[in-house]
């Protein structure tokens, strides 16, 4: 995809944003957690900078490996100095398109 998005994923990150969720995990927006019966809480932004954002390379369909030139796909990612011990999630996204089945 390209870039076109990346204002709003960024405005939209917890990194910079509060976020709310419901005690019953079955909802996801205060009215339906309240209807529902569980509790709408808040958790505060992580105070970190907004997440990078860039295009992917093109290459060709179901072929996770060498794009332009040979080279393979990749992302430098740095670990933030700050985090020294305990738990860190990272995750990846993988989105697959096919040329084997028509579209749509």
């Amino acid at each position: 995809e390209s870039p076109r998005r990346c204002a709003y994923y960024q405005q939209e990150s917890q990194n910079v944003r509060t976020k709310g969720y419901c005690t019953e995990a079955a909802h996801n927006s205060p009215e339906s957690c309240v209807d529902g019966g569980g509790e709408w809480k808040e958790k505060e932004a992580f105070d970190e900078p907004a997440p990078d954002c860039v295009a992917g390379v093109s290459s060709r369909d179901n072929h996770n490996g060498n794009a332009r030139g040979g080279k393979p796909n990749y992302y430098l990612w740095k670990i933030p100095d700050h985090i020294e011990e305990g738990r860190c999630v990272l995750r990846l996204r993988y989105n697959m398109t096919s040329g084997d089945f028509r579209s749509k």
